[in-house]
């Protein structure tokens, strides 16, 4: 159940005073202990967001003011040296950025496709095919591909000029219609 703000001023001792003017008005803001009387306030945010202040010894305001100035110091610092973060971009414009990560990935899952596909055309053609493109592949010219399997380095260099153009066109397909 939540507890309105009139409710919480007419219990200042659990819930903390709702103004200045309401914790100066009140005579007992002092505490019960002579020698440290809580002469100082502290503000504070209520779990309803209601500003609420607590009366406190001098000595506990000063450490609580020092270490809160020393919290902003520290932020000014990292908002010097970081003056914009993703995600104030994000709440203040609701600007996301990309993470190029996932591109990368989008385009190796392509290459992949492209590559199996590829290899599915070559495991698709006669052995004669595939044994100059497998020699063509491990370097070989078209001479030696040609002293090889026993032929014209003019015969191999034609096939192999048609079977590059015959994968390229249907690899290029592929990728159109994917």
């Amino acid at each position: 159940m939540k507890v309105t703000k009139k409710q919480k001023d007419a219990n200042p001792k659990i819930y903390g005073y709702g103004s200045v003017a309401q914790l100066e008005a009140d005579p007992t803001r002092f505490g019960d202990d002579p020698d440290n009387p809580l002469t100082n306030w502290v503000p504070f945010r209520d779990a309803d967001d209601d500003l609420r202040f607590v009366p406190c010894t001098q000595e506990y305001f000063y450490s609580h003011r020092n270490e809160i100035r020393n919290e902003q110091k520290r932020n000014q610092k990292y908002r010097d040296r970081f003056p914009i973060s993703t995600d104030q971009l994000y709440e203040d414009h609701q600007l996301e950025i990309a993470d190029p990560s996932y591109y990368e990935e989008i385009e190796l899952k392509k290459e992949k496709e492209v590559t199996d596909y590829m290899w599915e055309l070559i495991n698709e053609l006669p052995e004669y095919d595939r044994l100059i493109l497998t020699l063509r592949s491990h370097g070989l010219t078209d001479t030696e591909i040609g002293k090889e399997l026993n032929r014209g380095q003019s015969a191999i260099q034609e096939r192999r000029v048609r079977l590059f153009k015959q994968l390229k066109e249907k690899i290029t397909k592929f990728q159109k219609n994917r």
